[in-house]
């Protein structure tokens, strides 16, 4: 089988309707089994595979105008400014391999990063402190060369990715739905950020939409792209432990961020670290716990330590932004009584903080560190 035709039935297998998502992977990764079989051996083979044997029917088929159908996908995909990599493709991540159902095919926006890589997740009602956790993780890590993967959900993920742009580090997307579908709407400026360093990633075909079941399917390739998972908060049902699961699975690290006992989105951490997982309390504890080859790779893209953290230099700035607690939100009133400066001071700076990056102004109005929305977002 040709190098080409094998890019097409990949595409086209990934592409059909009437072959399931697990099915494909499993077809696609041994296409000449199925392939050149004969007819009676197909139940056989439908066995050995762990497929329904219509799929493998359906497979056939598919084959027959797998050139097509491929082409069709790279012309939606073109459309888009996006390519298909496929599993035979020098670019395909190869730590995709790792999993037990490598998709046969990713529809990418933008360029995939090459650098070692760290996933980070957590709730979409997410509250103050896990946003503002959430940014300094991502922050950091990117500070010092590590990519920041994530599934472009609001709160947590938004946060992590927010901050990995935000001082210049590369992030990466992967989505629950097509390429083309504005999923959540909210989040389309930060899409246009993240192609122009990283890369939005899916393997659902063009024009699929946000169903729910999509998104612990995706789930399993952020995961896969890491080199570990850092859950910031989550249910125990949630997304995010989903994540950590495939990780685990995946013999990746995770990490965790103890939360409150009486919150539910820290049950999910809380309950990772009783079960192993490592608790971290800053980017530091996060990289000393970092795999010996990954930390020698940063050295090398970044040098020891990475990009110095900014600091306020000027002490009337300082004072206001050490006024703003981590993970909570002020108004003007309870600055004023905290720090003696008048009301004309407080708002001056408050606008400088704000244009520097280091405060939000929320709706009240009120302010937190940036990261720290007073509804922590939503779907």
């Amino acid at each position: 089988m040709d190098a080409d035709y094998q890019d097409d039935l990949a595409i086209a297998l990934n592409a059909s309707p009437l072959v399931t998502q697990e099915a494909a992977c499993r077809l696609a990764a041994v296409t000449e089994t199925w392939l050149e079989a004969d007819l009676d051996q197909l139940q056989a083979i439908a066995e050995q595979l762990r497929v329904p044997v219509r799929s493998v029917r359906y497979a056939r088929e598919c084959a027959r105008t797998a050139r097509h159908l491929a082409s069709r996908e790279r012309g939606r995909a073109r459309h888009l400014g996006a390519e298909i990599v496929t599993r035979h493709h020098p670019a395909y991540p190869s730590s995709l391999f790792d999993l037990e159902l490598p998709p046969p095919a990713l529809y990418v926006l933008g360029e995939l990063p090459s650098r070692p890589a760290v996933a980070i997740v957590g709730s979409r009602k997410s509250d103050p402190y896990g946003l503002e956790a959430a940014q300094r993780f991502a922050g950091e890590l990117a500070e010092r060369g590590i990519t920041i993967i994530s599934g472009l959900a609001l709160g947590v993920d938004s946060a992590a990715h927010r901050a990995a742009l935000s001082v210049g580090g590369t992030t990466v997307a992967v989505l629950g739905c097509g390429l083309d579908i504005d999923y959540p709407r909210s989040n389309r400026r930060l899409r246009a950020q993240i192609v122009e360093t990283g890369a939005i990633v899916s393997e659902f075909p063009v024009g699929t939409p946000p169903e729910a079941h999509h998104f612990p399917i995706r789930n399993r390739i952020i995961a896969a792209l890491g080199c570990g998972t850092l859950v910031v908060r989550g249910t125990p049902r949630s997304g995010s432990l989903i994540t950590a699961g495939c990780a685990l699975t995946l013999g990746r690290q995770v990490w965790a961020i103890p939360g409150n006992i009486f919150d539910p989105r820290s049950m999910g951490p809380n309950s990772l670290i009783r079960d192993g997982a490592h608790p971290v309390q800053s980017p530091v504890e996060l990289l000393e716990t970092l795999a010996t080859s990954v930390q020698l790779e940063i050295e090398t893209l970044c040098g020891e330590g990475g990009r110095p953290e900014p600091r306020l230099e000027r002490t009337d700035l300082a004072k206001l932004f050490q006024a703003i607690p981590a993970g909570e939100i002020v108004d003007a009133p309870a600055l004023l009584a905290s720090t003696g400066l008048t009301l004309d001071q407080i708002l001056s700076l408050l606008s400088e903080l704000e244009i520097m990056g280091f405060v939000t102004r929320y709706p009240g109005p009120v302010w937190g560190r940036c990261g720290c929305g007073p509804d922590g977002g939503g779907k």
